[in-house]
């Protein structure tokens, strides 16, 4: 993938800095590649000339790059602004997409200097959207769909939140297919949440009070980078039954971990982030059914962590 190949995007010169998103119809893509590494940016700006990654918009990403960009070009025009470093035009570019996005305008705060390259670069260690949206619609593809029905729905997107000191990035990945004898759905979502303002969490304590069992809630330390994962699985055959697998977990990490995990690098890449060990984690599994048979429904749990594993799988209506 190329950024050259796509067909550049220009601010008219003179144009008022103040700038307002207009629709964009989707750009058709062939041959792309099927990597999981991206290959370029997904986007880059220069001198008010913008070229986009092939593919883009069938990403899920292609709203907010196409906003963000939108506003590095206002910069490009943005005379009698002062000059802003690369970090505070992307902040500001980061600020105006977000009203862009609400349907409002955003006039910068910053010029870009001439010259300069702005690239959107998601982090490095989330999987190109584009490779993946390719994949499973390929997978989907393979499952034979007859005629008439739906196609296969397949979103993808990267979602980074920052909020004080707390900031969030997640891949997501959700896609659906139905087919001859059935339908399947599947959701994933990876994350890496980092908290740098000394975090606290509320624990529930044991009480002193033989009369009562539990105690007051008291605030303590705790980790302040997390891995997140979850998974589910959603199976409908032509028969009425259902099969539905959900997975959950949680990696907490100290950053004295962290910084050991990482070698004080940035995180490379998605197989890096599954590998990663923490200082303690929790999985959790649930398992839901409904067979043929009308009124029986099977269901189970398990929880696992360094400390217990335990599990239950009961019929409903059976007590214990």
């Amino acid at each position: 993938m190329r950024a050259s190949h796509a067909a550049p995007v220009r601010c008219a010169a003179g144009a008022a800095t103040t700038v307002a998103l207009t629709p964009t119809p989707p750009a058709r893509s062939a041959g792309v590649p099927r990597v999981l590494r991206r290959a370029a940016p997904l986007a880059r700006t220069r001198d008010g000339v913008t070229t986009y990654t092939p593919g883009l918009d069938s990403s899920g990403l292609g709203a907010r790059v196409r906003a963000h960009e939108a506003v590095h070009r206002s910069q490009f025009a943005a005379a009698g602004r002062p000059f802003g470093s690369r970090v505070e035009l992307e902040a500001d570019a980061h600020a105006g997409a977000a009203r862009l996005l609400q349907g409002r305008p955003y006039a910068p705060r910053r010029a870009a200097p001439p010259g300069m390259t702005l690239n959107y670069e998601p982090p490095a260690w989330m999987p190109d959207t584009v490779a993946v949206n390719q994949r499973e619609r390929e997978a989907a593809a393979r499952l034979q769909l007859r005629p008439g029905e739906p196609k296969p729905r397949v979103d993808v997107n990267q979602v980074q939140i920052e909020q004080g000191t707390l900031r969030s990035q997640s891949f997501d990945l959700d896609s659906e297919v139905i087919g001859a004898r059935g339908r399947i759905y599947s959701s994933t979502r990876i994350g890496i949440i980092q908290d740098t303002g000394n975090p606290m969490v509320s624990v529930i304590t044991v009480s002193r009070d033989p009369l009562r069992e539990i105690g007051p809630p008291v605030d303590v330390p705790a980790y302040p980078m997390r891995i997140v994962y979850s998974r589910s699985i959603q199976f409908r055959d032509d028969k009425g039954r259902i099969c539905i697998v959900e997975m959950a977990g949680n990696v907490h990490f100290t950053m004295e971990r962290w910084a050991q995990q990482t070698g004080g690098n940035p995180v490379a890449g998605i197989d890096e982030v599954l590998d990663m060990v923490g200082n303690v984690g929790v999985l959790s599994m649930r398992l839901d059914g409904q067979s043929a048979i009308d009124g029986f429904a099977y269901h189970m749990r398990l929880s696992v962590s360094a400390q217990s594993a335990s599990s239950s799988c009961r019929p409903p209506g059976f007590r214990t």
